[in-house]
């Protein structure tokens, strides 16, 4: 089996064209082991006409989103099947729209849709409906924090200093906390300007991970619902960056990737 490596802002993904026969599951624990494998974050596999995948964390269990994934599949796409700049992926029952802006440097853009901030999507307990712009008590004392659903639940802290709140144990507690029935990845944003914010990610299973698409999009929506950044932003990570704007209703995410390897398996 043919395999390409690549990551977008960190995130690093395997994909390949769908073969029948393999536990993909399997495939997933064994390849994406950093040290007894290639190493990925998750493992995507691609079928044809219609486009649709499945995405596999890597420890084998199916993945509802990755909007980094859906950066890299796009450059897999363009680099060995499309041959228009538009074009639709079924995903998790759900159909994804997407861009490709540039060739060389490669660029895409990405419809992640709606964000949602009700309750029943947060799996916030409380009887505020959204729990937003709300406060919780924590190890640092009361925080204020913004949650919302994004394919997966996030919840947003602004922060002035970045270094010392990911050297504290804040996200691991507000991650946590029995307001959650789901536990949510928890995303310290830190203010630039109007155009420009840094985002750093505490996903709930794997601690501080490199960048995290959807992370970044939803603070880009509370941001945006709070005022604090305007309609076009820059979210900045450790290893990259993700440019957001609105169409309608939906966030629209830009972003490129970078082919790392191919693999035979």
């Amino acid at each position: 089996m043919k395999l390409t490596k690549y990551h977008a802002a960190g995130n690093d993904f395997l994909i390949g064209k769908y073969e029948p026969g393999i536990d993909y599951s399997v495939l997933a624990t064994k390849l994406c082991n950093r040290h007894l494998g290639v190493g990925a974050d998750g493992l995507i596999i691609v079928t044809e006409k219609p486009w649709s995948l499945v995405i596999y964390n890597n420890d084998g269990t199916l993945a509802n989103i990755y909007s980094n994934g859906m950066l890299c599949v796009a450059k897999y796409l363009s680099e060995n099947n499309a041959n228009h700049d538009w074009f639709s992926i079924n995903f998790a029952d759900k159909e994804i729209q997407v861009e490709i802006t540039k060739k060389s440097p490669f660029s895409s853009r990405i419809n992640l849709g709606k964000v949602e901030f009700s309750n029943e999507y947060t799996k916030v307990k409380s009887t505020v409906k959204p729990f937003f712009n709300q406060e919780i008590l924590t190890v640092q004392g009361p925080i204020h924090i913004d949650t919302v659903y994004i394919g997966a639940v996030h919840t947003i802290v602004w922060v002035s200093t970045l270094e010392k709140a990911l050297e504290s144990e804040l996200a691991k507690d507000i991650c946590n906390n029995p307001i959650f029935v789901e536990r949510p990845h928890v995303n310290f944003v830190k203010l630039i300007d109007d155009n420009n914010i840094l985002v750093r990610t505490y996903d709930k299973v794997k601690g501080w991970i490199l960048s995290c698409g959807t992370g970044a999009a939803a603070a880009y929506i509370v941001g945006k619902t709070k005022g604090k950044i305007d309609e076009k932003v820059r979210v900045h990570l450790e290893y990259g960056r993700l440019d957001f704007f609105m169409n309608a209703d939906n966030i629209i995410m830009e972003g490129t990737a970078t082919k790392i390897a191919e693999i035979k398996y």
